[in-house]
């Protein structure tokens, strides 16, 4: 996840466990910062959440039709 645009957001998950961050080398060889969830489940609220505010932009329409009991 970019750092730069979810900062504040990815410190709050941090607090509660529920993103982890990687120390890396960037493309320049500096150091970097990397975000993760820490579950896949976490990630997958997320992005059902996007889907449920912005179905217009999901290729299956809504919900309903790929089996997700909302």
């Amino acid at each position: 996840m970019p750092e730069a645009q979810f900062l504040e957001e990815l410190l709050g998950m941090e607090r509660h466990k529920m993103v982890v961050s990687r120390q890396t080398n960037g493309s320049e060889g500096k150091p970097a910062r990397e975000w993760f969830f820490r579950h896949d489940k976490i990630a997958e609220f997320f992005i059902l959440q996007t889907f449920l505010e912005h179905p217009s932009n999901s290729q299956y329409g809504n919900s309903a039709s790929i089996g997700w009991d909302v």
